[in-house]
């Protein structure tokens, strides 16, 4: 779990989605950090949520014909 913790921490920049932060919970959870795991997944849930207001955001616009 530590030798993906460099990699994942700098990934996690761009996680525009949350699964970025699921893995890096995971690995700090493996590592024995449990209080930086549940902050990690925090995250993941509050980028889940934005994404998928996002997307919701995104159907609801519709593209009409020109007039």
């Amino acid at each position: 779990f530590k030798t993906a913790l460099p990699l994942l921490e700098w990934h996690s920049a761009g996680d525009s989605d949350g699964s970025v932060h699921v893995l890096l919970s995971r690995a700090l959870a493996g590592i024995g950090d449990k209080a930086k795991a549940e902050a990690m997944l925090a995250k993941a849930q509050e980028l889940q949520r934005a994404s998928q207001r996002q997307a919701e955001e995104a159907g609801k616009r519709a593209i009409t014909p020109p007039k």
